[in-house]
């Protein structure tokens, strides 16, 4: 299917509205966008997850890779709007207990602004 990235930046956070699957054809580019905004001199990220509907180990990887690449700059990473599926892949894995997954962009949002 792919991967869309829709990269929308508000008060210094960085938005990544992702549609499609997170997979091993598509885990790269995410990578890379990931790196670009980890350019930045303090980034602050959110994975809006709502439009993936299939995430495969290489594609946890990358969520993996963000959040590590995140604790030097304070855990400004959030995910939120999980579908089910995709929620008990992070279970399964156990990443939903050392990433933070919230219900909505405001949530992720307020937790970004602290």
């Amino acid at each position: 299917m792919g991967l869309e990235i829709d990269k929308h930046v508000s008060n210094g956070i960085t938005t990544l509205r992702l549609t499609g699957t997170l997979d091993t054809d598509t885990a790269s580019q995410l990578e890379s966008t990931v790196e670009d905004v980890l350019a930045n001199e303090e980034p602050r990220i959110i994975f809006d997850m709502g439009g993936i509907s299939y995430v495969s180990s290489v594609g946890l990887a990358v969520i993996v890779y963000t959040s590590k690449a995140m604790r030097a700059h304070d855990d400004r990473f959030a995910m939120h709007s999980m579908q089910q599926d995709v929620m008990e892949v992070l279970g399964v894995s156990g990443l939903d207990r050392q990433v933070t997954v919230v219900e909505s962009q405001n949530a992720a949002m307020a937790l970004m602004s602290k």
